[in-house]
């Protein structure tokens, strides 16, 4: 990992004297999100499909074509020609282990802010007052 990339990082998530040295905000990482999954989310919307799950399951499970099949009940070569599909709107590096990390990590992110954004007002803000984003 670049070390400029890992200092982020350790900006981002890590603590400083048990503190968070800032808290990013929502609108940090929906940017975050856009930019790296943006193509593939607006893709899944427009064709009705959900290459973001599929991505998401093979991404979690280290990349390993058989537990992804297993898990979402598909055969190989549907798997193959998702992970095609998939190419096409976040281009051909996703799969390299740096912007693989980005794009898993803008795929979980993606989840968390679509289920704070469903969350009750209440929860929301006990999710705000907890440091997260919402």
């Amino acid at each position: 990992m670049e070390a400029g990339r890992r200092g982020a990082i350790q900006l981002a998530f890590g603590k400083r004297n048990g503190k968070p040295p800032f808290k990013l905000g929502f609108n940090q990482l929906a940017v975050f999100v856009r930019q790296s999954v943006g193509p593939l989310l607006s893709h899944d919307h427009e064709y009705g499909r959900n290459l973001a799950a599929t991505l998401t399951t093979y991404l979690d499970l280290s990349q390993h074509h058989a537990r992804t099949c297993a898990a979402l009940h598909i055969h190989t070569n549907t798997l193959y020609q998702r992970l095609e599909r998939i190419t096409a709107p976040i281009g051909p590096g996703w799969k390299e282990p740096s912007r693989s990390l980005d794009v898993q990590l803008a795929l979980h992110l993606n989840g968390l802010m679509i289920s704070l954004s469903q969350a009750t007002p209440a929860s929301r803000h006990k999710a705000e007052d907890n440091g997260n984003p919402g």
